[in-house]
């Protein structure tokens, strides 16, 4: 049997980067962990994770409740410039229809389609996690919070999702003609 010990990258701080090895039959995961008063440059490895999965030209799922909702600037400004760089060729938003700020999504459905980035935007309140998947590739991570969160108002983190989870997930979505 082997144990998986999960190494974090912390970009932020109060927070050991790393936890002791346990035993002979090991395997260390890396996972990066941001948040608090930063001191690593969360666009850059945010931007970094979307090339990781192959965003560009693709169809970017986002599974995220508060995702348009009212945003303050900086957060608009951090998505926009990020995703606009990457150039997916739609984002498909899935979240509750009660949450949505009628202003954010019409900003950004104007602002991505001037850069020729389709916005579209499902009604689904099935999802607490903030996942960030392909639909093309099969690959994504996992958000540890709403965009709200990322630039230093909590603590969060960022990891990949398996495969298998990927599968799952699209299995609900397709099962509730959610893409």
């Amino acid at each position: 049997m082997e144990l998986v010990i999960k190494r974090k990258n912390c970009f932020f701080e109060g927070i050991s980067s790393m936890l002791r090895k346990k035993g002979d039959n090991v395997v260390y995961e890396e996972e990066k962990v941001y948040g608090g008063r930063l001191t690593g440059d969360v666009k850059t490895e945010f931007t970094r994770m979307l090339e990781d999965v192959d965003a560009k030209s693709h169809t970017l799922i986002i599974t995220d409740p508060y995702f348009l909702s009212c945003n303050t600037p900086d957060i608009i400004d951090f998505f926009l410039s990020t995703i606009i760089g990457i150039a997916p060729k739609e984002i498909c938003v899935l979240c509750p229809q009660k949450n949505i700020c009628p202003s954010t999504l019409h900003f950004f459905t104007s602002i991505l389609k001037d850069k020729g980035i389709c916005l579209i935007q499902r009604n689904c309140s099935a999802f607490h996690d903030r996942f960030w998947i392909i639909k093309e590739s099969g690959r994504g991570f996992i958000l540890g919070t709403s965009l709200n969160g990322i630039l230093g108002k909590r603590i969060f983190y960022v990891n990949a999702i398996d495969d298998a989870d990927v599968s799952d997930i699209f299995a609900f979505l397709t099962s509730e003609n959610l893409i």
